[in-house]
């Protein structure tokens, strides 16, 4: 158990889909509400962002501004910081990363031993392990999950999305980590009209419009046309 809020539950979890073994922290930030069951809220790289995560959903929850949620964090096992950046730089990459994406060589390219892309693989465990798992434990909304992603957790968001995951239906995709000559931008933009079901929220940071610096830049523009491939008139 852990102190992140008064019902906190942290276990770990082997995958035969991914061949990993996953640390899976779910946390209800606010137990005993009379709401009704709450619905499952994925939060990718939860060792960033899992406090900022449940202090949000309370905060909103007791202002009424959402329903209740049960926040899940889905990383992996990590016991030191050392083992945490190594994770950030390389497994982090594979779980997150769209296959026909590939790597970024240019931000990721002098780090060895990169791990091939795998996004397909952590995807199917979420869908098809964890999230029934999670079902049969705890009381929770039938309703499909929500999942939020920053940076390649963004990506990995909109590949979710894009391969119309049933496990979702809302996504909150943040700076999401993708560029305009990748696979995966290409295939949101080019997705017929309509094709796309679910709510998305698109996040950007002010220093990553279009014009800052030249990568973040880049992630300015790919915001920008992501934000009118997924318009509601494209894709009500």
């Amino acid at each position: 158990m852990s102190s992140l809020t008064p019902m906190t539950d942290v276990f770990r979890l082997p995958s035969a889909a991914a061949e990993k073994t996953f640390e899976i922290t779910v946390a209800d930030p606010l137990p005993g509400t009379d709401s009704g069951p709450p619905r499952l809220f994925y939060v990718m790289d939860p060792k960033y962002n899992i406090g900022p995560a449940i202090d949000l959903v309370r905060a909103m929850n007791q202002n009424g501004d959402i329903a209740p949620l049960l926040v899940v964090g889905v990383g992996t096992p990590l016991d030191t910081h050392r083992e945490y950046v190594g994770y950030t730089m390389q497994t982090r990459n594979g779980l997150l990363v769209p296959p026909e994406e590939g790597v970024n060589d240019g931000i990721m390219g002098s780090l060895p031993d990169q791990p091939a892309p795998e996004a397909h693989r952590f995807l199917r465990f979420i869908s098809e392990e964890l999230d029934p798992l999670l079902r049969s434990r705890y009381t929770v909304s039938a309703k499909p999950a929500g999942i939020f992603g920053h940076s390649y957790g963004g990506l990995f968001g909109a590949y979710a999305l894009l391969e119309q995951a049933s496990t979702f239906d809302s996504f909150i995709l943040s700076s999401t980590g993708m560029l305009g000559d990748r696979p995966t931008l290409q295939r949101a933009l080019n997705a017929p009209a309509g094709s796309l079901k679910g709510r998305v929220f698109l996040g950007l940071g002010e220093y990553e419009d279009a014009y800052a610096k030249p990568y973040t830049g880049q992630l300015g523009v790919t915001w920008h046309r992501l934000c009118e491939s997924l318009s509601p008139a494209r894709h009500p």
